[in-house]
């Protein structure tokens, strides 16, 4: 039997919701952990006492509404803190729980969509990357007139916030997924959206020459996950299809799911779809394992957002270190089965790099965790736990003319 192991899924509450929203889903993968000897919990910030090395947590592998009990270790910490701003609200903690889980608390933080770009753009052309930049005056919009383009909030999800910018007879038009507005010339256009990224920091996308399925956008959706030997493979595929002129595919913004292959099968050739599939898988594994080494190897799992352009190219719009659950059940029953997988990856490497070392016991009861001199991670410590490796982003970013980006 393989040794057992203890899971702590961290998650908090974001102002006036429930803890724990997707509890119907951990509680199926705490319950699958049983068959592998791995033993899940849900722990929030609020039960964990960092100097007296306890933790308060609720078993999500028993049924009905079990009560807390108290462990004195987890191997791994699964961190699903559900926003940013909780990240950000909870950094010691979380650097906290790196140094007494040997690094085993995995994915580390959101990744927002500009760092994401830097880290992409030196792998063109391998990767296709639509090019973007960050919108910071009126004159980076004026810059991008002439064809067709997104603008995103540099950390929103699921399609919060996405316009989409065209040009229609010198009016100019900004769709968003409920409203849809119109400026008469490019200055307007231009004051109007650095307003908005004065308010909330935004970027700016060259649109991709995208296949339409009857009017509507197609976008592929794909989750990758660490597996032992710590490197990436897929997990699986979906399609998504947006609403006609809608600005994004996502199912919560009106998109709906569809079967990969068939789908593909009806814009391109059979054998063109099963090139696409290999070329998305290609590139999902390759910006993982970009991503990962910024992120000190702590990333265990991401999904991809791809457009699917005329010519049956993927471009990749976007990556989520966060994955949220797939729409299609057979997806959703291989991340169960490979999430015990990347926690045997984490466990293993935390075990050689724990303070004090050594496993712990069956089920979180073994030695409690000692952090050598007691001393908590200063400010610094703690930045660099969160970022994974420490640095920032670094550049230059290798950029072309907007004008000349047009997939």
């Amino acid at each position: 039997m393989k040794p057992a192991l203890t899971v702590g899924i961290l998650t908090a509450a974001p102002s006036g919701a429930r803890a724990f929203r997707s509890g119907g889903r951990y509680r199926r993968l705490a319950r699958h952990g049983l068959q592998e000897n791995v033993f899940v919990y849900a722990v929030l910030p609020e039960w964990i006492d960092v100097d007296r090395r306890t933790y308060q947590a609720v078993p999500l592998f028993l049924d009905g509404d079990p009560k807390r009990v108290t462990l004195s270790a987890f191997d791994v910490i699964y961190n699903r803190l559900p926003t940013p701003e909780l990240e950000a609200k909870h950094r010691q903690l979380l650097a906290e729980l790196s140094v007494l889980t040997g690094g085993a608390v995995f994915n580390p933080r959101f990744i927002d969509k500009w760092t994401q770009y830097v880290r992409f753009a030196p792998l063109r052309p391998r990767l296709h990357l639509p090019h973007t930049e960050r919108l910071t005056a009126p004159e980076d919009v004026q810059r991008w007139i002439g064809g067709p383009f997104y603008v995103k909030p540099v950390s929103g999800r699921m399609g919060d916030g996405v316009a989409f910018v065209r040009e229609d007879g010198g009016t100019f038009w900004v769709v968003g997924t409920k409203t849809r507005r119109r400026y008469a010339d490019a200055g307007a256009l231009a004051q109007a959206l650095f307003q908005e990224a004065r308010r909330r920091p935004m970027l700016l996308q060259r649109a991709v020459r995208r296949v339409f399925l009857e009017g509507a956008a197609v976008d592929l959706r794909v989750l990758v996950q660490k597996r032992s030997g710590g490197r990436f493979r897929l997990t699986g595929i979906g399609a998504r299809v947006g609403r006609p002129g809608a600005p994004t595919t996502h199912v919560p913004r009106g998109g709906r799911i569809a079967p990969v292959r068939p789908l593909l099968e009806t814009l391109f050739s059979p054998a063109e779809a099963a090139r696409i599939v290999e070329r998305t898988r290609f590139q999902a594994l390759i910006a993982a394992e970009a991503l990962d080494r910024t992120f000190a190897l702590r990333l265990g799992e991401l999904s991809f957002d791809f457009a699917l352009a005329e010519d049956g190219e993927p471009w990749l719009l976007e990556a989520n270190a966060k994955p949220m659950a797939f729409d299609e059940t057979a997806i959703e029953r291989r991340w169960r089965s490979a999430f015990f997988d990347t926690v045997r990856h984490f466990a293993a490497a935390g075990r050689a790099h724990r303070p004090g070392g050594g496993p712990r016991g069956p089920g979180g009861g073994g030695p409690r965790a000692s952090a050598g001199s007691g001393r908590r991670p200063n400010g610094a410590e703690a930045d660099a736990a969160a970022r994974g490796d420490g640095r920032p982003p670094e550049g230059p970013v290798k950029t072309v003319p907007p004008g000349e980006a047009r997939p």
